[in-house]
């Protein structure tokens, strides 16, 4: 590399880019060679310095387009946001680069990718104008802004309400509870980095501006500079482009893929459906409530005088949890109450795993039942403070906001949880629910903040969190370690025996020079079908939609491996002799990546269909599905057939109607001068309802 440097010309590279470009093709780069040019364009883009930045990106696209490529859009390198917001140095290297693209032979996906970073770079002198506005705000705010935050934070979740999509987008009622929870930890964020806590962080609520609804906005503003970074990875990922859209600062940020942007909604639609369902069936369980539990406690708490009102330093509510052991005794109970059967029961399916593993499991050193009993304790606490301020704070909501979010001592709160697990395990539950103030942050994945000494407990965020779910995507962590122990290829294949077809699990080959691994392999009426099953975590948001992207990336470098493969016969036969399946002349070839939750169901990656595990199994046993409320048959028969399957994955006729039923819509954004819509597709019910043949088309 140090050689190739020395032929190039001293200072601007691109005066002279047909140079480069010679020079650049004698050398036989390496990936340690991409590494120095992404290494260098970071170096040059954080000093400001266009014109090296501008030569390290051309050199990099001209010596390994696509690894080098990869690895820009992987470390995030041309987003606004790796530099504080500061989208000029990024515009004048992208210009320069794009102003020699003939000579560079950049293609065409890699002009649309730099123009879309460019656009974006535009988009981000705005943002960084609302988030330099923000810094002025929590610099200016009283000493306990960060309680006053909280408070306003965990009252969203007390009163969980819809989302407005109708609302403007930079207020707070565009938002949902979980987007205004992501503005609150960015603000958080931000106090830590530039003010920092002191000892008054967690004192004196500002009630006023609490009461009045003052921080939902600065919410708001919060939530509107994550979705700029949303954007960021969205395109670096290359499932949507950023564009002007004529003349001015007006621009569009659309999905590459029609058809994927709707499997990716519908996905998200069919989530919320499902932990609605799980809500309602927790009134179903036969186990006794935990709320029934936390009423009758709580009506005894109010007989023994267990709240008490405080005047000094402030009108404040404290709780006076009881001591007696025999009160403890009922949160360590094994027997789960009726809201966490439901819960469990959801997560098993979710994470292909039986409730004794799961409740076993360890997160960080801490069991998943340790963070089910801290949650019970949170959610009766909730319960208990919520129903005393409806019953005598009712029109005393400065007292109220003062009380609502407790702050304990470190040493106090662990001494609680320690109550209802080994004294021993409290100090790890707290590392991993409590936020520390020197970290990346995330109120859902940590809802507890401390600053060293005490710690602030928002006791509806605590209770209506996934803390099982939500810990093991902040710790990285998952049940299921490697190719060996995932239990969705198993499932897959164990399908196909029921349905009266062959499959085998876990097949490993080597063939002209090349080795692979296919999940699942199954013969159904003479076609071969090849599955990739990908375990992920439901995304609940474009940050962790990319590990199910990075999924779906390998499936296809796999089941292209094995598609190209197939058209040897000899490797079909090497195949057969392995696994014992007649698939030496097959009529069809199919693949298919499978993955365990429902994002992406119905989209295609490359040349390959997305089907979620539990949808394709159904299909397979000739199980029925529920569309508008109404169960509709499948397939002819009891089960599938070749046939059927081939065009389950070719056409995906169930889902046909859905799609079609998607109409185009786009939501503004405003960043200063800048605009962006933002488009994607939603459901319209009536179309979807005549799509099902409900109702007549207009036109019959």
């Amino acid at each position: 590399m140090v050689n190739l440097i020395g032929q190039l010309p001293e200072g601007f590279w691109l005066h002279d880019p047909a140079t480069l470009v010679r020079v650049a093709g004698t050398h036989q780069a390496t990936k340690a060679d991409v590494a120095t040019c992404i290494e260098a364009l970071q170096r040059a883009l954080e000093r400001g310095r266009s014109g090296q930045a501008a030569g390290w990106l051309a050199l990099g696209f001209v010596l390994q387009p696509e690894r080098f490529g990869k690895r820009l859009r992987r470390d995030g390198m041309l987003r606004a946001s790796k530099y504080e917001f500061v989208g000029s140095t990024i515009s004048q290297t992208v210009e320069a680069v794009l102003a020699c693209h003939t000579a560079l032979g950049l293609s065409e996906q890699v002009r649309t990718y730099l123009e879309s970073v460019l656009a974006l770079a535009d988009v981000a002198k705005g943002v960084r104008k609302s988030r330099l506005r923000l810094v002025r705000l929590l610099r200016n705010g009283p000493p306990s802004l960060i309680k006053s935050l909280a408070v306003s934070i965990d009252a969203v979740f007390k009163d969980v309400r819809p989302a407005d999509l109708g609302a403007p987008t930079n207020t707070s009622a565009h938002h949902t509870a979980e987007q205004l929870a992501e503005g609150f930890s960015l603000l958080c964020h931000m106090y830590s980095e530039n003010v920092g806590f002191a000892r008054e962080s967690f004192g004196r609520v500002d009630v006023e501006g609490v009461v009045a609804g003052k921080y939902l906005d600065w919410f708001a503003d919060g939530a509107m500079i994550r979705r700029f970074t949303e954007w960021e990875v969205l395109v670096d990922w290359g499932t949507h482009v950023c564009s002007r859209a004529g003349d001015g600062n007006a621009y569009d940020l659309t999905p590459v893929d029609a058809r994927n942007e709707m499997a990716l909604r519908l996905g998200y639609l069919q989530s919320s459906t499902a932990a609605a369902r799980e809500a309602l069936a927790a009134p179903a369980q036969d186990a006794f409530k935990l709320t029934e539990f936390a009423e009758r406690t709580y009506r005894a708490m109010v007989r023994g005088g267990a709240f008490k009102v405080l005047q000094d330093p402030v009108r404040r509510v404290t709780m006076h949890v009881p001591s007696a052991a025999e009160f403890w005794a009922i949160f360590t109970e094994e027997n789960l109450f009726g809201e966490e059967g439901a819960h469990l029961s959801s997560a098993m399916q979710a994470y292909l795993i039986p409730a004794d593993q799961l409740t076993e499991f360890k997160i960080r050193g801490v069991a998943v039942w340790d963070i089910m009993k801290v949650q019970r304790v949170f959610n009766v606490m909730r319960h208990w403070m919520n129903r005393y301020m409806e019953d005598f704070l009712p029109k005393d909501p400065w007292t109220a906001a003062q009380s609502s979010v407790p702050v304990y001592s470190h040493e106090h709160l662990r001494e609680l949880l320690g109550k209802v697990m080994d004294p021993a395990n409290a100090e790890g539950v707290l590392r991993l629910l409590t936020w520390p103030g020197d970290t990346v942050f995330d109120v859902q994945y940590q809802p507890m903040i401390t600053d060293g000494t005490f710690v602030m407990a928002p006791l509806n965020i605590l209770g209506m969190s996934d803390l099982i779910r939500n810990s093991l995507q902040h710790s990285r962590t998952r049940f299921h370690g490697g190719a060996q122990d995932d239990p969705a290829e198993r499932m897959l294949a164990s399908v196909f025996p029921l349905a009266g077809h062959a499959a085998k699990a876990s097949v490993k080959y080597k063939h002209g020079g090349e080795e692979g691994e296919v999940d699942v392999l199954a013969v159904v009426d003479g076609r071969l079908f090849a599955f990739e099953c990908k375990n992920s975590l439901v995304p609940t948001g474009p940050f962790e939609l990319r590990t199910t992207l990075d999924h779906l990336a390998h499936a296809e470098e796999q089941l292209d491996r094995f598609r190209r493969l197939s058209a040897d016969p000899e490797f079909l036969k090497s195949l057969a002799t392995k696994t014992g399946l007649d698939c030496t002349n097959p009529s069809e070839i199919h693949t298919c990546a499978v993955t365990t939750n429902r994002m992406l169901s119905g989209a295609f990656y490359g040349a390959h269909p997305v089907r979620s595990l539990f949808e394709l199994g159904n299909f397979i046993l000739g199980g029925e599905i529920v569309l508008r409320g109404r169960p509709r048959r499948q397939v002819s028969g009891t089960r599938a057939t070749g046939e059927e399957l081939s065009d389950n994955l070719r056409y995906d006729p169930a889902r046909a109607p859905v799609f079609a039923a998607m109409v185009p819509y786009a939501l503004r954004y405003e960043f200063g001068e800048s605009r962006v819509d933002v488009h994607s597709f939603g459901i319209d019910d009536a179309l979807l309802a005549t799509e099902l043949g409900e109702i007549p088309h207009p036109e019959e």
